[in-house]
């Protein structure tokens, strides 16, 4: 399995720009025979807590639409973050587009402090799976937290994929964690980031 990590960073609420920048980046993943894509953590708004409940979204939005068939075309799984509508809340979310089946979607559950005001939870880990990789996606704050990526392990993932959007002293911390993570489970762990 190729595996790309979109190093990429977001216009501020700008949807429509975002999705063209993913698409070209979809392009580029398709020419390298990628198989499954992911970008930075809500890289389809920017880390904009303050614009997600107005900008929110579900796995039905028809702007999503050209994601679903890029991955459909090209035979990737493409993650993309985005705020989640759940009910009248708003989750810091993913959705995974898989080749010809239905779309998933996945809320991280364990916000920072900084986050509580504008989201809310997710309760469930997804699992993907690609040939004899079992797939755990993490966003950010929680892919920090161990006992999520040992509750990945627990539910037989082999491959952690970090969503993130962090600052220079984020990364300095995740650079330092991740190859501890790597190595007490034994399992791939990359990292997409802004």
């Amino acid at each position: 399995m190729r595996v790309g990590a979109v190093q990429c960073k977001s216009t501020a609420g700008d949807i429509i720009t975002n999705i063209e920048r993913h698409l070209q980046f979809i392009q580029i993943a398709a020419k390298n025979n990628v198989d499954l894509l992911f970008f930075p953590e809500l890289s389809i708004i920017g880390y904009e807590p303050r614009l997600a409940k107005p900008l929110a979204m579900t796995l039905s939005d028809l702007v999503l639409d050209s994601l679903k068939e890029q991955s459909n075309r090209h035979d990737i799984t493409i993650g993309v973050g985005l705020p989640l509508a759940v009910e009248e809340q708003v989750q810091i979310g993913m959705v995974w587009f898989i080749p010809n089946e239905p779309s998933l979607s996945y809320a991280k559950q364990q916000l920072h402090d900084d986050e509580l005001p504008y989201f809310v939870s997710g309760e469930e880990q997804l699992i993907l799976r690609s040939g004899k990789y079992t797939i755990a996606p993490a966003i950010c704050y929680e892919s920090l937290q161990p006992n999520h990526a040992d509750h990945a392990v627990a539910m037989g993932a082999n491959v952690y994929l970090a969503s993130v959007a962090k600052s220079d002293g984020g990364i300095a911390k995740a650079m330092r964690h991740y190859p501890e993570i790597a190595l007490k489970h034994n399992m791939f762990v990359i990292m997409a980031t802004v």
